[in-house]
């Protein structure tokens, strides 16, 4: 992710089809513990075409991005890839 300023590296640690909710209204991302929640959600295999690495260690702590998309013929389904912050 490029700023201004600066160049962000983030590391895809899954991508998945996850439901429609809207993240930051569903999720309390203030709190570790919200933010851990969310993880433990997005790193659970629910579906055959999940992929997620498991070598990859994110926390609540950790810096994370997350980019959604629709998914074809699924209006309340969202395909999400999900990435931690790389320290350089």
């Amino acid at each position: 992710v490029y700023t201004e300023t600066q160049a962000f590296t983030y590391k895809v640690f899954a991508a998945k089809v996850f439901s429609d909710v809207m993240i930051p209204m569903y999720y309390d991302l203030y709190t570790v513990e919200g933010r851990q929640e969310l993880l433990d959600e997005l790193t659970e295999l629910t579906a055959v075409n999940d992929c997620i690495d498991s070598s990859i260690t994110v926390t609540g702590e950790d810096k994370i991005a997350i980019l959604s998309t629709c998914v074809n013929n699924a209006n309340t389904r969202r395909y999400l890839i999900c990435g931690v912050l790389q320290e350089d």
